[in-house]
């Protein structure tokens, strides 16, 4: 006589478990206001470019990210901050198009990332460090 589980929550026959697994330790939060007409452009002018990285291997944009990053702290002058302020720009990009999904406390957070890294290229702009 077969085992009525397999594990804790998974099906008698092997496979996945019919409820849908969290993908984390708090429930994802969904929008549910409607969208502006901004946000709906945003995110026309965004499939493009998402379906583009979406393409393209896993690691390659943390890498270029982070490659970006490290250009910016490390070249002198004001070529660091053309590299911050690119850096910072695709940042708030994407923070602007998960704003909606985010919580509050994640929102404060992401926020200041992106505005310390623009800081920084402008504070690199007025050939400071």
């Amino acid at each position: 006589m077969p085992k009525p589980t397999t594990g804790p929550g998974r099906p008698a026959h092997g496979g996945r478990p019919t409820a849908a697994r969290p993908l984390g330790p708090r429930p994802q939060r969904v929008p549910t206001t409607a969208k502006s007409p901004a946000r709906v452009a945003l995110e026309r002018r965004s499939a493009g470019p998402l379906r583009f990285l979406s393409n393209l291997p896993r690691l390659v944009v943390p890498l270029a990210l982070s490659a970006f990053l490290v250009a910016g702290l490390l070249i002198p002058g004001a070529w660091a901050g053309i590299f911050l302020l690119a850096l910072g720009l695709a940042l708030a990009w994407l923070v602007a198009l998960s704003w909606p999904a985010i919580i509050p406390s994640a929102r404060v957070i992401r926020v200041l990332v992106v505005g310390v890294v623009i800081a920084a290229a402008f504070w690199r702009f007025a050939g400071y460090g």
